[in-house]
């Protein structure tokens, strides 16, 4: 993970049973997924679920 500020939220994303993580920036988040939850930005969110 490129900003270690972002592990509260991988963290809240996989206890709390998150299908996905939203974010702004993508390029700190080394991994496509964390458990079950796909990282994402704000636009492909909407364009997934229009």
């Amino acid at each position: 993970m490129g900003d270690p500020k972002d592990v509260i939220y991988v963290l809240t994303a996989s206890i709390g049973g998150a299908d996905a993580i939203l974010t702004g920036g993508l390029r700190d988040f080394i991994e496509s997924h964390y458990g079950n939850a796909r990282v994402l930005s704000v636009r492909q969110f909407l364009d997934l679920h229009p």
